[in-house]
């Protein structure tokens, strides 16, 4: 995986974290923070299966929307 595609992985498993976070901390709340925090864990692994399928293909992903300082910036 690219360094980019590790850091935006790295990202959705940051915020499933966070939500689950807010599970424990409001509980009157926590199906709701779960529940989104397992989407995150989904969008992980969509990540990293695009990554391979790409890598398997040979085909290369378009990925100068993001850069890694700005991911980096968004998880600090």
């Amino acid at each position: 995986m690219t360094d980019i595609i590790q850091l935006m992985a790295k990202n959705e498993t940051m915020i499933g974290q966070l939500y689950r976070l807010y599970a424990n901390r409001f509980p009157e709340e926590k199906t709701f923070f779960l529940g989104i925090a397992s989407e995150e864990d989904n969008h992980h692994a969509w990540i990293e299966n695009i990554s391979k399928q790409a890598t398997e293909l040979q085909s290369a992903l378009k990925l100068d929307t993001f850069t890694p300082s700005a991911v980096k910036a968004y998880q600090n």
